[in-house]
C-alpha cells in the first residue's frame, strides 16, 4: 500500500517477522535484511559504493539512504555476491563489515543474442558510422556529455547516426543532426538495433557490470566506452576507451574506430567471453551453493 521505496526501507530496517521460520535466505534486492536468518545478498547496484571510493557514485538522497541501510545491515549477511572483481574491490573498500565475505559470480551473455551475431559493415570506410547507446536517462548514464558536442564542428565527427534509447524531449543535444532518440526499446528491438549498427558507444560513469558491453561482445561489435575499472574488467584491451568527462577524447575514440574499421579491423571478444558463466542456471547453482550448510568461506 506504500510506495516501493518506502516499503523497501521499512522491510530493511525492521526485523522481518515473515522470515522467522526460514533457515536460509537469498536476497536479490541489494540490501541485506535485518534478520538472524542465514542470508546471501546479490548486489548489482553500483551506487552502493561509497563516493569516497568511487567519485562517480551517486550523491542523490535515495542512494545515500541505501548506503546507510547497507552499512547498518551488512553484519547480518553471511555472503555478498557481485558480478565483477572491480565491484568486489569497491564494495570491500566501502564497508568494513563485508571484508572477506564477497564472492564474484559474473552474469551470462543475454539469451538470444548468440543467435543474432552481426558484424561491422564492410562499407565502413565509405560512409559514416552508425552507433548505438541503449540506456535510460539516469544521471550516471552520462548523456550530458553529448551536450558538449559543438554544433559547428559536427563535421569533425565521423558519425552518421547515434541511436539513443531516450525520448525526444530528453535529447542531450538537439542541435546535433546525427543524434536520434527512439525511446525505450524491448529486448527484441534492442537485438534488431545491434544487428544494424557499427558499434556500441557506452557513456556510463558508474556500473556494477555493464550488460550492454556484454551484449555488444556477443554480437561481435566494437565497443567505445569510458576508461573506468568496470569497463576494463569486462572489455580488457579490446575496447576503445575515452575519458567520460572529456568530449575531445570521445571524439578521438570515435575517429579511431572509424579508422580501424576502414582498415578492416574486427574485435576479437573470444577470450573475454570465456570468462563469463554459460547461463543463469550456472549462476543460480553457484549462489545456492553459498547458502547451503557447510559452504566454504567467501573470498
Amino acid at each position: 500500500m506504500l510506495p516501493n521505496s518506502i516499503s523497501r526501507f521499512i522491510e530493511c530496517v525492521l526485523p522481518p517477522l515473515a522470515f522467522r521460520r526460514l533457515d536460509r535466505l537469498i536476497v536479490l534486492g541489494d540490501l541485506p535484511l535485518r534478520t538472524s536468518v542465514d542470508q546471501v545478498v546479490y548486489v548489482h547496484q553500483a551506487h552502493l559504493v561509497s563516493p569516497k571510493v568511487d567519485n562517480n557514485s551517486s550523491r542523490q538522497l535515495r542512494h545515500k539512504v541505501a548506503r546507510l541501510v547497507f552499512r547498518f545491515n551488512a553484519r547480518y549477511a553471511r555472503c555478498f555476491v557481485v558480478q565483477t572483481e572491480a565491484m568486489r574491490r569497491k564494495l570491500t573498500a566501502s564497508y568494513e563489515a563485508v571484508r572477506g565475505k564477497v564472492w564474484v559470480i559474473g552474469a551470462p551473455p543475454p539469451a538470444g543474442f548468440a543467435s543474432r551475431q552481426t558484424s561491422c559493415s564492410d562499407e565502413s570506410d565509405n560512409r559514416l558510422l552508425r552507433l548505438f547507446y541503449p540506456a535510460a536517462s539516469y544521471p550516471h548514464k552520462n548523456h550530458r556529455l553529448l551536450a558538449r558536442v559543438p554544433k559547428d564542428t559536427c563535421s569533425g565527427w565521423p558519425v552518421g547516426e547515434l541511436i539513443l534509447t531516450v525520448a525526444d524531449s530528453e535529447n542531450p543535444n538537439p542541435d546535433v543532426p546525427w543524434i536520434r532518440c527512439v525511446g525505450l526499446l524491448d529486448s527484441a528491438e534492442c537485438m534488431d538495433r545491434y544487428a544494424t549498427v557499427d558499434g556500441l558507444m557506452f557513456l556510463s560513469t558508474s556500473e556494477s557490470y555493464g550488460l550492454p558491453l556484454v551484449e555488444a561482445m556477443v554480437c561481435g561489435l566494437p565497443v567505445i566506452c569510458p576508461d573506468l575499472e568496470y569497463a576494463r574488467t569486462i572489455c580488457g584491451d579490446v575496447a576503445i576507451y575515452f575519458d567520460p568527462h572529456d568530449i575531445a577524447t570521445l571524439q578521438a575514440a570515435v575517429t579511431e574506430l572509424h579508422r580501424r574499421l576502414a582498415a578492416g579491423w574486427r574485435p576479437d571478444w573470444s577470450a573475454r567471453m570465456e570468462r563469463l558463466p554459460h547461463d543463469w542456471g550456472e549462476v543460480a547453482a553457484r549462489i545456492v551453493t553459498l547458502i547451503e550448510p557447510g559452504a566454504a568461506g567467501c573470498v
